[in-house]
C-alpha cells in the first residue's frame, strides 16, 4: 500500500476487490451496510438474482444479506426483487422502487457540524471549496452510462500506471455515482495530490481538488485510519498550496490519531521550512539605548503583557522586552 506522499494507502490498492465486492470500502464489515431507497427510480442492468413473491422489506433484507449485491430495483405492483452486482446512474421508473447498498453512517448535519469543528485549523474558504466539489460532481464528472464498479476499477488501473489526471477523472465520476464514499473520496485526493500539469493555475486547481477530497473524506470518515489518512493527505494537498499553517495543523491532527512515520516526517519537513520561527535579527549595540530586533515568521500577539516570559538572556536581568 502506498500514495502520493508516503502516507498508507488502503482503498486505491484495494479498487478491484471492493469492485468484485470481495472486501468492503473504509474497512466495513456487513453489519455496517445499510439501504439508499428512492421511490419511482431504477438501477438499470446488472441483474444477477430475482427474487420473487416478496415485499420491499424482504428485497432489502434479501439484498443487505449477500455481499454481492450492490443495489436493487423492487417492482411494487408484481412483487419482484431483482438484485444487482453494481449500480450507475439512477432512471426514473413509476412503480419502482430502488435502493443502493452503502457501508458509511449517514452524514446528519450533527456529525457535518462537529467535524467541521474539528478542522479549525482550516479558513472557512476551504471548507466552502469541499462543499463546492460536492455540488459541481455531476457537472464535471457525470457520465451517462457509467457503472460505480468499472469506473472505480479504472481509477486504479490508471493510479498504479502513473496516469494521475486519469485516475482522478475516474474516482469523481465513481463519487458521482455515490458520493459518501470515503474510500473513493481519499482516492480522488490521492490522486489530485498526484497530478501537475504544467500551467499554474490548473496545478493550483488539482491541489485545491487533493485538499477538498481530503476534507470531504474527513467529515464522512467513521474510522480513526480513514481519519487520519484523510488528514495526512490534507496536509500534503495543503503544503501543496503553501498554505503551511493549516498543513502544519492536517499533519499535527492526522499524528493526534496515528502517528505514521512518513506522516511525521512531512510534519517535521514543513514545521522546519514553514513554522514559526526566527527569520532575521538585527542589532544595535552603538545607539544610546542598545537593543536587539527579532522578526518572526508570524505576528505575535503583542498585547499579551507575558511575552517576556518567553524569552531568556544569560545575564540580562532588568532588560526590557
Amino acid at each position: 500500500m502506498y500514495s502520493v506522499i508516503s502516507v498508507v494507502r488502503r482503498s486505491v490498492l484495494a479498487v478491484a476487490l471492493v469492485a468484485a465486492g470481495i472486501v468492503a470500502a473504509s474497512g466495513a464489515t456487513a453489519a455496517d451496510r445499510r439501504v439508499i431507497v428512492s421511490k419511482d427510480a431504477d438501477y438499470a442492468g446488472s441483474d444477477y438474482s430475482t427474487k420473487k413473491g416478496v415485499d420491499l422489506p424482504g428485497c432489502q433484507t434479501a439484498c443487505l444479506a449477500d455481499s454481492q449485491c450492490k443495489a436493487f430495483t423492487f417492482n411494487v405492483k408484481a412483487g419482484w426483487c431483482f438484485l444487482k452486482s453494481d449500480f450507475g446512474d439512477l432512471a426514473a421508473a413509476t412503480g419502482a422502487v430502488a435502493g443502493r447498498v452503502v457501508t458509511s453512517a449517514e452524514l446528519t448535519q450533527s456529525l457535518e457540524d462537529r467535524r467541521i469543528n474539528e478542522l479549525s485549523f482550516l479558513d472557512r474558504s476551504q471548507i466552502d471549496e469541499a462543499r463546492a466539489l460536492v455540488g459541481d460532481l455531476k457537472r464535471r464528472y457525470g457520465q451517462a452510462g457509467a457503472i460505480y464498479g468499472a469506473v472505480r476499477s479504472a481509477g486504479g488501473a490508471s493510479y498504479r500506471g502513473g496516469q494521475f489526471d486519469a485516475a482522478a477523472a475516474s474516482f469523481g465520476e465513481a463519487l458521482s455515482l455515490a458520493g459518501e464514499d470515503v474510500g473513493a473520496w481519499l482516492d480522488y485526493a490521492v490522486a489530485s495530490l498526484g497530478r501537475n500539469p504544467d500551467d499554474y493555475a490548473a496545478k493550483q486547481a488539482a491541489a485545491t481538488d487533493a485538499s477538498s477530497g481530503a476534507i470531504n473524506a474527513y467529515i464522512r470518515a467513521e474510522t480513526a485510519s480513514d481519519r487520519a489518512e484523510a488528514l495526512s493527505l490534507l496536509g500534503g494537498a495543503l503544503a501543496k498550496r503553501e498554505i503551511w499553517k493549516a498543513s502544519i495543523g492536517a499533519y499535527r491532527a492526522s499524528l493526534a490519531i496515528r502517528d505514521v512515520a512518513a506522516v511525521r516526517a512531512s510534519y517535521d519537513k514543513v514545521v522546519a521550512e514553514h513554522g514559526f520561527r526566527v527569520l532575521s535579527h538585527e542589532v544595535e549595540a552603538d545607539s544610546a539605548v542598545p537593543q536587539i530586533c527579532v522578526k518572526f515568521s508570524d505576528t505575535l500577539p503583542v498585547e499579551r503583557p507575558e511575552l517576556a516570559d518567553f524569552v531568556t538572556v544569560e545575564g540580562g536581568d532588568g532588560l526590557a522586552v
